[in-house]
């Protein structure tokens, strides 16, 4: 065998591997591409059949805006796609909604060996009729929580063992959790499991760890009006802006 016949043979060999896996790549960029432009006819006829107004392209503004809040400061170059706005009333009163995905890329790793990895989640934020409330978080404990209780990083207690055990409870003020928590809003916690919730200002957010489905999302709208529902009055009055 000459080479000629050598570098002919090799090429063809490298053809016939390279092929495939260029079939098959092609075929995955094609499903991801298929899979976010039915996201977006989803969402897009989520929001109009809500009555909101529907943005699929990229919002970095947003994310920006909310950097207080704990999910828009999640890992690196965070946006929001498909975001899904308007005007609702919830739990009796007028709120401004915004619903999207958040996208940003989880960093892990030493400094000098850094890895990035894309991550999605959906939220829901409420802008609310009132405001200047303290930090104030609130989501199912998990066992890191428990170990941390272990060396003295303690969460906010509460009178009922059950809900302590259950949740994990920080705030800026922990005479606002309390307030906020009291007998009726702590029954509709029990009997109600809710998301990730997040308390800043004049808004409340929810927040999954995944992207939402279509259902989940008005699963989390209803979920938002019931826990509006249930704020207890004398917080909104103390907390209520002079305008609203």
């Amino acid at each position: 065998m000459n080479w000629a016949e050598l570098i002919g043979g090799s090429a063809a060999c490298m053809i016939g591997l390279l092929v495939p896996f260029l079939l098959v790549l092609g075929l995955a960029i094609f499903g991801v591409i298929r899979s976010a432009d039915q996201r977006v006819r989803d969402l897009g006829g989520l929001a109009s059949e809500l009555g909101f107004t529907f943005v699929p392209r990229r919002h970095r503004r947003f994310a920006e805006d909310h950097r207080e809040l704990l999910i828009f400061g999640l890992g690196a170059d965070p946006q929001v796609r498909n975001s899904i706005s308007g005007r609702a009333r919830l739990g009796g009163h007028d709120v401004l909604m915004v619903m999207g995905d958040l996208h940003f890329k989880a960093i892990s790793g030493s400094a000098s060996d850094r890895n990035r990895r894309a991550r999605s989640l959906s939220f829901a934020v409420a802008r609310l009729p009132w405001g200047g409330m303290p930090e104030t978080m609130l989501r199912r404990e998990t066992l890191v929580d428990r170990i941390g209780g272990l060396v003295g990083l303690q969460d906010i207690d509460f009178e009922s063992e059950a809900f302590s055990r259950r949740f994990h409870v920080t705030s800026q003020d922990p005479r606002f959790a309390h307030a906020l928590v009291d007998p009726g809003m702590l029954t509709f916690l029990l009997e109600n499991e809710p998301p990730s919730i997040e308390i800043e200002g004049d808004v409340v957010c929810i927040f999954g760890h995944h992207p939402w489905s279509n259902e989940e999302f008005r699963s989390a709208l209803d979920w938002m009006g019931r826990f509006m529902g249930h704020w207890p009055a004398h917080l909104i009055e103390q907390h209520r802006r002079p305008s609203a």
